[in-house]
């Protein structure tokens, strides 16, 4: 019985620890390393061939160095598109600054213009719900016709402001 229970520990230990010498993590086995790179570029995150080759040291090679490069690369100019700049102010995520140089102007211009609509709508929904606040002022019975004719006028300066907040969002969503 003991023999038994000697032997399937054995086997368990065997069967837990692999046959190879020196286990790999999960990053380690056969992964694209283009495709690592790419999808670290594309979400605009810094590249970390350091961290992968310190968690897998046999990828140090320099053919898998260069597909990861040329992966993240890829992914960069993917990322550092000015659509993207645009969506990522306008969504009020943080800006990067991690595009290459030929990319970093347009894509920080168009950031900037996402950002400004972003504050443009959020002035829109105020300019909205202060409308809607002078509407119910005016089904005040009580108000004066002086009173009626300043919240008429108040109303008026609103729309104003919120048709021309309309115009320069729509202008700047233009992407060149």
């Amino acid at each position: 019985m003991k023999s038994l229970v000697l032997f399937i520990s054995l086997l368990i230990l065997i069967g837990t620890t692999g046959c190879g010498s020196t286990p790999l993590s999960a990053n380690c086995q056969e992964p694209d390393w283009y495709e690592l790179g790419r999808r670290q570029g594309f979400r605009g995150l810094e590249p970390k061939w350091t961290e992968v080759t310190a968690s897998c040291p046999q990828s140090s090679s320099e053919t898998i160095s260069r597909l990861y490069e040329n992966g993240y690369n890829a992914g960069l100019a993917k990322f550092c598109t000015p659509e993207n700049g645009f969506n990522r102010g306008r969504t009020g995520q943080p800006l990067v600054n991690i595009c290459p140089s030929v990319q970093s102007l347009a894509f920080q211009r168009a950031y900037e213009r996402g950002e400004r609509v972003l504050r443009l709508e959020a002035t829109q929904r105020q300019l909205g719900q202060n409308i809607n606040l002078v509407l119910s002022k005016l089904n005040d019975r009580s108000l004066s016709d002086q009173e009626k004719q300043a919240l008429f006028q108040q109303k008026t300066e609103l729309e104003n402001t919120l048709a021309g907040n309309e115009k320069q969002i729509q202008r700047l969503r233009i992407i060149n």
